[in-house]
């Protein structure tokens, strides 16, 4: 199957959102090179939107990324299992009143955002849903406001229509967030822990060179260097690897945001060094490195 088929939608299904069209209420726009069936009007200005804007690789993304069957994203159905969070008794423990006019506000927590287009079109694709009075998406805390209309729509549709572009999405909850920070910061201890290990070791086998001029052998020079070497593997694949993660994802989004974050310079700084520092190891001549990317790594960390 070719990644157009994978992107294109049936032909009784609407390009943007993947409902079935109706006869009779189809609209037709050419965008890429071919002609692109639509719900409605508000599905093909989004459309067109995004491909003006030069977001349209977000469709061959959401089919690659959500695990979620065609025919599930297809239908305009809600899921039973998103159907509970319907119920009375869930929405007064997820929703709040906002406004005099009988509006709910909620809170949700979105998964799979990686940059600003991500945010943008999470935004504008919740604030097409008939009953949306507001939607604000905070992209550093990953997390949604919205204000709805509990007569027009309900909490269940905003969770599947955040599933049916290709992301996830649940109601906030503090509790869970306290149980996923309290993780996170041990994810962080543990990288800290093995960069700062890794540092004071491979400073130690570097010593000899600090002093210059001593006794030590050619031989047992080589032997402190590769031993570096193998401590500052784990360094830079655990402890940096976050680094290296948010340094590609900026790269990879720099057609949709036009920038690059700070991440970007610091892994290229560090694959570097470390490039340099190995070629030299095997050339048995030349500066390692190794000590300045341990340290580095350890007191970005911390």
């Amino acid at each position: 199957m070719s990644s157009s088929d994978k992107t294109n939608p049936p032909s009784n299904s609407c390009y943007h959102c993947g409902s079935f069209i109706l006869p009779g209420d189809s609209y037709e726009l050419v965008l890429g090179g071919e002609v692109r069936k639509f719900c409605c009007a508000g599905c093909m200005a989004v459309a067109q939107t995004i491909h003006g804007e030069g977001l349209e690789v977000f469709y061959a993304r959401r089919a690659q990324s959500s695990d979620k069957p065609a025919a599930y994203l297809a239908s305009n159905e809600i899921p039973e299992s998103l159907a509970p969070y319907d119920d009375p008794s869930l929405l007064g423990r997820y929703t709040r009143p906002s406004g005099e006019e009988g509006n709910l506000e909620t809170t949700l927590r979105l998964e799979k955002i990686r940059c600003a287009a991500c945010v943008w079109l999470c935004e504008q694709h919740l604030r097409r849903i008939p009953g949306v009075k507001d939607v604000q998406i905070n992209y550093v805390s990953q997390k949604v406001k919205a204000e709805f209309a509990p007569e027009q729509t309900s909490l269940a549709r905003l969770l599947f229509e955040v599933e049916r572009i290709g992301y996830e999405a649940w109601p906030f909850e503090p509790s869970l967030s306290i149980e996923k920070s309290k993780k996170e910061r041990r994810q962080l201890l543990t990288r800290l822990g093995v960069a700062m290990l890794g540092m004071m070791q491979v400073m130690m086998y570097a010593w000899p060179s600090y002093v210059g001029n001593s006794d030590i052998t050619v031989e047992y020079d080589l032997l402190l260097g590769w031993t570096s070497w193998v401590l500052t593997v784990p360094v830079m694949v655990y402890s940096a690897g976050p680094i290296f993660q948010a340094a590609w994802r900026s790269v990879m989004s720099f057609r949709q945001t036009h920038m690059l974050g700070m991440d970007v310079p610091i892994a290229l700084a560090l694959a570097l060094a470390f490039s340099a520092g190995t070629i030299n190891l095997f050339m048995g001549s030349g500066e390692g490195y190794f000590d300045s990317i341990t340290m580095f790594v350890a007191f970005i960390l911390a």
